[in-house]
């Protein structure tokens, strides 16, 4: 897991390097500038993944558990531009069960749910004044495995419980249509908790009997997703919210995805995932990590 959030920090930190080094502006150019965005429209895309993974043992000696993996996944982008106007929305489905013999019930891999839309009014050369809705949150009950069950402590989370919107105000600097940095000093981020048993535990840093948290604070929203090499793309996103009245305590949600194309219909991914500084029931650890590598089919649209 280490590596593959090292990996992701090096090409994260090349791409950024050399977008610099190429599209640095001065201030005279931007005062010069005739602000200007793709007149494409609406741009509608999509594609829908299923990822499958199977392990079969007979006597070995090495040990295990036979084991099948499903993973589902949709990805949806639509997107309108007009000279001095960007719209952009992405939503993200995700679910995955997991059986392990001799277990006949299903443990669940994956569950996510995220809505992102961003509106961007240009004000200079690669520059937009720009609002953000981040919405999260999951379908299904998250469970503790390493608990008994039917007791309270196996209950991790459940459908908005958590579930996280933020709204953010700023500017956001595009210097490509694969890269984006915003700055958003004017965002609130609530905190959802919409399960009761939950809330009366008080789970998510929101407190014990209540079941929303607010918070004020400032934002940096940076996005990459680019090719690195032939049929090796990189999609990066990383969000760090620092609320006012606990400035030395950022909230980071950071994504990444690296994708070889065999080819149309079939890939093989890395992805990892990284959150810091949101509270877990059962851990008094901030930091939570997620990887997962499969070969999956693709259907576009």
């Amino acid at each position: 897991m280490k590596k593959l959030f090292l990996v992701g920090v090096v090409l994260l930190g090349i791409c950024c390097l050399t977008d610099l080094t190429n599209a640095q502006v001065g201030a005279d150019d931007l005062r010069k500038a005739t602000p200007a965005m793709d007149t494409t429209g609406w741009t509608v895309k999509g594609n829908i993944g299923i990822n499958f993974t199977s392990i079969g043992l007979s006597n070995w000696s090495g040990g295990g558990n036979n084991a099948t993996s499903l993973l589902g996944l949709l990805n949806f982008t639509a997107n309108y531009h007009t000279k001095t106007f960007a719209w952009d929305n992405a939503a993200e489905f995700g679910y995955g069960l997991t059986w392990v013999s001799p277990e006949t019930t299903a443990r669940k891999s994956d569950d996510r749910i995220i809505i992102i839309s961003k509106a961007g009014l240009a004000a200079a050369e690669n520059l937009r004044w720009t609002g953000l809705l981040d919405f999260r949150t999951q379908f299904t009950l998250g469970e503790d495995y390493t608990k008994a069950p039917g007791t309270e402590a196996r209950k991790l989370s459940n459908l908005f419980a958590p579930a996280f919107l933020t709204l953010a105000l700023g500017a956001e600097w595009k210097p490509a249509d694969y890269m984006s940095v915003l700055v958003a000093p004017v965002t609130g981020r609530i905190v959802i908790v919409g399960d009761a048993d939950l809330a009366r535990r008080g789970a998510f840093g929101v407190a014990a009997g209540q079941n929303t948290l607010v918070e004020l604070g400032a934002l940096l929203n940076v996005q990459l997703k680019r090719d690195v090499w032939e049929n090796v793309n990189l999609a990066t996103r990383l969000n760090v919210f620092a609320p006012y009245n606990n400035i030395g305590k950022p909230i980071v949600n950071w994504e990444n995805l690296i994708i070889l194309k065999v080819n149309k219909f079939l890939n093989v991914s890395l992805a990892g995932d990284l959150i810091y500084g949101v509270p877990v029931i059962n851990s008094t650890n901030l930091l939570q990590l997620r990887g997962v590598a499969a070969i999956g089919f693709v259907l576009p649209f």
